[in-house]
Formats: C-alpha cells, structure tokens, sequence
C-alpha cells in the first residue's frame, strides 16, 4: 500500500538537498519525493515504511531527521476542552434558579 511519509531534515543548501534525495533513491518502493529546502521538509511517496525512510537518510547523511507529524502536534497545556462545559455547566443551575422563581 503507499503512503507518503513527511519528514524534517535540515538543508542549507543545494549540496544538502542532492545528499538527501540521493539516499532516498537508494531506496526500493520510493516512487516520488518532494523537498521543500526552505522549510527542511520532505515528502516520500511510495511502498515506504517511515522508520526505513528516517533511518537511511539519517544513516547516508549523518543529518538528524524527525518525523514532520510530531513537530506539529499541539502541546496539551495548548488545548482546553473544559471551559466549553464549565460554562454549561454554571448556566444550567441558572436557568433552573428562575424558573423556581417564575412558579
């Protein structure tokens, strides 16, 4: 089945670029990639698993490479689902406090 894997690896210049694109062409099942050196992002597309993906480059180039997904995933202190449902919550008693009143 293919699958595109994204990943981060640093690229500074055109010299980077080719590095990385040569290590992955050693690759068997890679059937398109996609670099974008300004935001050090790349893009494989084919019968690929990311941890063989990571690895090559990583191990051909000697860069660090991560997974693109896991840099952009929100922190949890960043997300708060609860204020939604306090403020429900606090409107409800409300709500029923007047219409004891009105009765």
């Amino acid at each position: 089945m293919s699958q595109t894997v994204i990943f981060k690896v640093r690229m500074s210049c055109e010299g980077c670029v080719g590095v990385v694109k040569a290590a992955l062409e050693t690759l068997e099942g890679v059937e398109s990639i996609d670099i974008n050196m300004s935001e050090d992002k790349v893009s494989v597309k084919g019968e690929v698993k990311a941890e063989e993906v990571l690895e090559a480059v990583s191990s051909k180039t000697g860069k660090k490479v991560t997974l693109w997904e896991a840099e952009a995933e929100p922190k949890s202190a960043d997300i708060n689902v609860e204020a939604p449902q306090q403020v429900e919550a606090e409107a409800k008693p409300h709500e029923e406090d007047n219409a004891a009143v009105a009765a």
